[in-house]
């Protein structure tokens, strides 16, 4: 047994041969396992899942025509495909996962409307606006933040992307969170 945490190294260690198995990779950087005919890659259906955060506390996302064009905005079976390279289901705003018997297959998915987003921002006073993503450095989630910054320019918006260790992420905002329990 070897173990890392750096996922990574662990996907170049078995297609080297250096290891027997891996447990879990990421589709983002584990194309070598995934088109390698030496690899036997098992692949479950299961609720992970990758997301991006809005404070909708305060600021920005306070506003929920901004949240709408921005959910608007996204193009998510183009994430699917393009980050997840066709691996996953598009979530949208369900809270129980597809593989799930108890997931509601009746409700609609949300489908991309650029018109309707530019609309909203525009209702909101905030066409051109110019926001800040924060993201983890996590399996897919900083190529899910730049497919996301790519889309939303389409509808006006302008996303500066900081993509940050987790331990400077989750520790920034895992603070705010246990302060506003206090």
């Amino acid at each position: 047994f070897v173990f890392s945490e750096d996922l990574p190294t662990q996907v170049t260690a078995l297609a080297a041969g250096e290891v027997d198995a891996i447990v879990q990779f990421s589709v983002a950087g584990g194309d070598v396992l995934l088109n390698s005919g030496d690899v036997n890659v098992i692949a479950l259906r299961g609720a992970a899942h990758r997301q991006l955060w809005m404070n909708v506390r305060e600021g920005t996302f306070t506003d929920p025509k901004i949240r709408e064009a921005v959910a608007l905005g996204i193009d998510r079976p183009a994430l699917v495909d393009s980050v997840l390279k066709g691996k996953g289901d598009v979530g949208n705003d369900h809270p129980i996962a597809p593989v799930y018997e108890f997931f509601d297959s009746s409700l609609a998915q949300r489908e991309r409307d650029v018109e309707k987003a530019k609309a909203l921002l525009k209702e909101a006073g905030q066409e051109g606006l110019k926001i800040t993503m924060h993201a983890p450095d996590l399996q897919e989630i900083p190529q899910l933040a730049e497919l996301i910054q790519s889309q939303l320019k389409d509808i006006g918006m302008e996303v500066t992307l900081n993509v940050e260790p987790t331990s400077t992420f989750y520790g920034q905002w895992c603070a705010v969170y246990d302060s506003e329990k206090e």
